[in-house]
């Protein structure tokens, strides 16, 4: 061991050896009161808040600011309590919480989403915008935000059609997803410009969770706006952070919290929080204290001993995960350190077993082929971010060039993507892998070039030839048929998971291709996927999926049903704040479907070509998934062989099953969510 790394080791043996200091909330115990009811520490805005996006602490503290009321390029915000809350115990143990909180939306000079109180896993993560709330992101296909747990109580005040939005002024429920559970009036108007008070209240045993609004910021209503019966216990982990979430969309509006209290209660003959008692009033204090947040701290004085043992046990496990995490370090650096004199260059990174795959290339040749990855070749962006570029082999074939950085998240999108092409290899109507390379910083899958482009720019360009019927249909069939081979035909069951137009390739023919697997997962034939953070795109996922995060063939499915009905139609998922989904249904009941083929093709169709295609698209999006059919019988009934699935002239409602009492196939203890909605 070099000198330099010798003295860093026992520099760490002595630092192991010092006690360690209290946690922050052991310091606060020492000075909470003895006193058998809640006690709370006060703590002004301009201390102990996470701060982002948008969000800033008006002058002199008084309150913060989740957005500005001009258009600053973000458009979200979010503030959260800095030191994470506590939410189980060991052996589990789920606490109830409650909060008050005061607020006010101001429009500047048009409204925008509205604002959230919000229990999340990450500090660092803000959400999209244009709708959202800054709660998630407005296309769940970022795998570095699969361990994100989320839940939310809504006050919103923009109606958006697309996320089942019931009006412009509800308080609602999210529980892991942008999709609520519930949501209700909450009997005052968000939009009044008026000091508003908010109570949330959610107790584990009851598995109840209820919120009043109110214009007193002293009388709660006797009659909850919202009351939902669900359980918590599957989003929320041992430690979440608290606060307050807030977008404006297209909008622009002032979102400001004014005053808030929080605490955790319901731990049983424990003195991590105070005992089960209704909300209580901040302590009397001038105005300006008021204007703080308010936060519970331990109170038991029996419990001393407790702490104590807690604090000795803490420090032991604490010295034995830093001496491992200091091995680690010290390891890395004596590797990266003989590392240094060498100049050969290092070797591609194998990350599968089967190191002769023929497919594999020498970076090099990549390199040379995309002209160092030059920028005047890119030609698009993947789902996961992997940047695309054309190139050409020293065999003068053009390809697609799928280039991925070798971080987390990236690689395994890339992982993904190859080992279920590796796994599925051979279809026409999938987009053919040429090879595979990667080094200490790229991971690259290169592609047969698709001349040209994807459906979602052959169908929408304006201005562009419109995509004759020929091609519409054979591109649909193509995609059914692709679809088959991956649920049925492969060695594993193959679930897109982002089946959508801008995923569907031409080639030269105008043959449809199907690509991005960067979502995709594979499950043994006969079993059941794992509940995940929902993936994929907004206006092509089923109810059921984004309810449950449980994927399936019929998730798939519904996908399908919706990129039918756009390629028939022409419009987009949802268009004009109207689903293409409602719009054809409502079409199919007046006896009116074919009226719904797209206008740009001037009736240059087969009329009963034409008609398969929108009964298909109504059949796979059944809001049932029971009722869809398997994507062999959607090839049948597209080219004929098989008779039609009857279709009701109503849509049916979507109806999603209470996470209470609900027994699911789902093996629950390998998965992060507790209520499922299972379709295979």
């Amino acid at each position: 061991m070099p000198p330099s790394y010798s003295a860093a080791f026992f520099l760490s043996l002595l630092l192991l050896a010092a006690p360690l200091p209290p946690s922050a909330a052991a310091k606060s115990r020492r000075h909470a009161s003895t006193t058998a009811t809640a006690s709370y520490r006060r703590i002004s805005w301009a201390s102990n808040l996470t701060l982002l996006g948008s969000a800033s602490i008006l002058p002199g503290a008084a309150a913060i600011a989740l957005t500005t009321n001009s258009s600053d390029g973000i458009g979200a915000g979010r503030a959260l309590f800095s030191d994470p809350v506590r939410f189980l115990l060991l052996p589990p143990q789920q606490a109830s919480f409650s909060t008050r909180f005061t607020f006010r939306i101001a429009p500047s000079p048009s409204y925008g989403d509205g604002l959230a109180f919000i229990l999340t896993s990450s500090r660092a993560f803000l959400g999209a915008s244009n709708g959202f709330l800054g709660l998630y992101p407005s296309a769940s296909d970022d795998p570095d935000l699969a361990d994100v747990s989320t839940v939310a109580v809504e006050l919103d005040t923009h109606r958006d059609v697309a996320l089942r939005d019931p009006d412009a002024n509800h308080v609602a429920l999210d529980a892991g997803s942008i999709f609520s559970i519930a949501s209700a009036s909450p009997g005052v108007d968000l939009k009044a410009g008026v000091p508003i008070t908010a109570w949330i209240e959610y107790r584990a045993p009851r598995r109840r969770l209820r919120a009043w609004l109110s214009y007193s910021s002293s009388r709660r209503p006797d009659k909850p706006a919202l009351s939902v019966d669900v359980d918590l216990s599957g989003l929320l982990r041992a430690y979440m952070y608290a606060g307050f979430s807030a977008s404006n969309g297209e909008g622009a509006a002032l979102h400001v919290v004014e005053s808030w209290t929080f605490r955790t209660f319901g731990f049983p003959n424990s003195s991590h929080a105070s005992a089960a008692s209704p909300i209580p009033s901040p302590p009397p204090t001038d105005q300006a204290s008021f204007k703080s947040t308010t936060l519970p701290l331990p109170t038991n004085h029996h419990h001393h001993h407790h702490h104590l043992l807690y604090k000795v046990l803490g420090g032991v496990l604490g010295s034995v995960v830093l001496l491992v995490l200091l091995v680690a370090i010290s390891t890395v650096l004596w590797l990266g350190h003989s590392r240094k004199g060498r100049k050969i260059e290092e070797p591609a990174v194998m990350m599968f077993e089967d190191k002769n795959f023929r497919g594999m290339l020498p970076m090099e040749v990549v390199r040379a082929a995309t002209n160092n990855f030059g920028s005047e070749n890119v030609i698009g962006i993947g789902g996961s971010g992997a940047i695309v570029f054309e190139g050409v082999l020293p065999s003068g074939s053009r390809v697609a060039v799928k280039r991925f950085q070798a971080m987390r998240h990236c690689s395994k999108a890339f992982e993904s993507e190859l080992r279920v092409t590796l796994d599925c290899p051979h279809h026409p109507n999938l987009v053919p892998l040429l090879g595979w390379c990667s080094s200490e910083h790229d991971l690259v899958l290169v592609y047969e070039f698709m001349p040209n482009g994807n459906l979602d720019s052959a169908l929408h360009n304006k201005g562009g030839a419109t995509l004759p019927w020929e091609a519409r249909f054979g591109a649909v069939l193509g995609v059914a048929s692709a679809l088959t081979f991956l649920h049925d035909e492969c060695e594993h069951r193959i679930l897109h998971r982002d089946v959508k137009s801008s995923n569907v390739l031409l080639d030269a023919e105008f043959n449809a291709r199907l690509g991005d697997f960067g979502l995709a997962r594979m499950v043994s034939h006969g079993g059941v996927p794992l509940a995940t953070q929902p993936a994929g795109t907004l206006g092509y996922l089923a109810p059921e999926y984004v309810h449950s995060g449980v994927a399936s063939e019929r998730s798939d499915v519904y996908s399908f049903g919706v990129l039918a009905l756009e390629v028939a139609t022409g419009r987009r998922p949802t268009e004009k704040g109207t689903a293409v989904v409602d719009w054809v249904w409502g079409l199919w009941g007046r006896r009116r479907l074919v009226d719904a083929a797209d206008q740009r093709l001037q009736g240059r169709f087969v009329a009963e070509e034409m008609r398969r295609v929108l009964l298909v698209g109504l059949c796979c999006v059944h809001p049932d998934c029971r009722k869809r059919p398997g994507m062999r019988r959607v090839v049948r009934m597209l080219d004929g062989t098989a008779p039609m699935t009857l279709v009701p002239d109503k849509k049916p409602p979507v109806v999603l099953k209470s996470p209470l009492n609900q027994t699911s196939s789902v093996n629950t203890m390998d998965t992060k969510n507790t209520a499922f909605y299972s379709c295979r």
